[in-house]
């Protein structure tokens, strides 16, 4: 009995962290069906109702959310603990699912993971870009990369890649045809390209004259919502862009668009990669994060 109640517990559990019957089943590699049977054997030894369900959705009911607040923590430990043995097998194992922004994918991970892969070929890894806010537990990843002052509350975090700077670039064709700004004051008279953040914010312009760091608002007649459309309108004259450093190297190098305003450039630290808090950390995680560190020559927390 207290090992079926342990299954059909963790199955509870991944209906409400997935949000659907269907989508649990398909992680649990049961029919939906089955998996609804094991809810109602856990409901009637229970003698309690735990979800709300209807054809289009599922919820959890007051006692649902109670028991799922309770015993989650208990099933990550012990889905921690048993994954931990992978050390003792063959090696890490497994999908490792990490939900990053565009730049941090681009900067931290592209030129890293391909040691990560090489050394690691039963563990697949599934990198998800997204430049919003995402709840990681809820979307199913197992960790997720943000800079220190955007980390969700209660996880565990840890520095991952290089010190970041913001960039302001243009085409050497732009900066011919209306002159290169000297300052940041100066950009009020050129075409700025805003970047839109999925939230519907506006990505700020950042700059510092070395002890006072302030943000400008532009001017300017585009708005995308995304780095490499940035990059593209500004490699075609459109105006001036801003992006992180590193995003646009090759086509510095290319000659196809330069840095501006270098002098003015604030630095952003790093970028951080974080989990829930759990006393067993997933062996395919934890490679993953000493290799990319590695690759970056960190050490340390």
């Amino acid at each position: 009995m207290v090992n079926e109640n342990i299954s059909d517990l963790a199955a509870f559990c991944a209906i409400i962290e997935l949000g659907s019957f269907r989508a649990a089943a398909k992680q649990l590699r049961v029919t939906p069906s089955a998996l609804s049977h094991r809810i109602k054997n856990l409901e009637d030894s229970l003698q309690v109702r735990l979800l709300n369900r209807t054809t289009r959705s599922v919820a959890p009911t007051d006692a649902g959310r109670a028991l799922y607040d309770r015993v989650s923590p208990a099933m990550r430990e012990m889905s921690g603990a048993l994954q931990s043995l992978d050390d003792y097998r063959s090696g890490p194992t497994g999908t490792l699912r990490l939900n990053v922004p565009a730049n941090a994918a681009r900067v931290v991970l592209a030129p890293a993971i391909a040691g990560f892969c090489r050394d690691n070929p039963n563990v697949r890894l599934e990198i998800i870009e997204n430049d919003g806010f995402v709840d990681i537990v809820a979307g199913g990843f197992d960790a997720g990369i943000r800079f220190e002052e955007t980390l969700a509350p209660g996880m565990t975090a840890i520095r991952l890649g290089p010190s970041i700077r913001p960039m302001v670039i243009a085409s050497p064709d732009y900066l011919k045809r209306h002159g290169t700004p000297m300052n940041p004051n100066d950009l009020v008279n050129h075409n700025c390209i805003n970047l839109l953040f999925p939230g519907g914010k506006i990505a700020p312009w950042d700059f510092t004259d070395g002890e006072n760091h302030f943000v400008l608002a532009n001017n300017g007649n585009l708005t995308v919502s995304s780095t490499q459309m940035m990059l593209d309108a500004v490699r075609n004259g459109i105006g001036i862009g801003q992006k992180l450093q590193g995003i646009a190297d090759d086509a510095i190098e290319r000659g196809e668009i330069v840095p501006i305003l270098e002098d003015w450039m604030p630095d952003y630290g790093q970028f951080w990669i974080y989990y829930p808090k759990r006393t067993y950390l997933p062996s395919a995680l934890r490679t993953f994060i000493n290799s990319v560190r590695a690759f970056h020559g960190q050490t340390g927390t």
